[in-house]
């Protein structure tokens, strides 16, 4: 499992969540206003505050 920064809602409702994925469900990782949306294998996105050199290294780290 790995740890992402999720960002939720828009504007000054906008909250960072903690959420957890299984990294065999990461299908591709892009760059979108200086963060990095994570596209899993079922077409879902999680938009993250954290940078794609951020996403990679914490995939890096559980050895994807």
């Amino acid at each position: 499992m790995i740890k992402l920064r999720r960002v939720v809602g828009t504007g000054p409702d906008q909250q960072t969540q903690i959420c957890y994925v299984r990294r065999e469900s990461v299908a591709v990782i892009e760059e979108h206003d200086g963060g990095a949306w994570v596209v899993m294998t079922d077409k879902s996105v999680i938009r993250t505050d954290m940078t794609v050199d951020e996403v990679v290294a914490t995939l890096k780290a559980v050895g994807y």
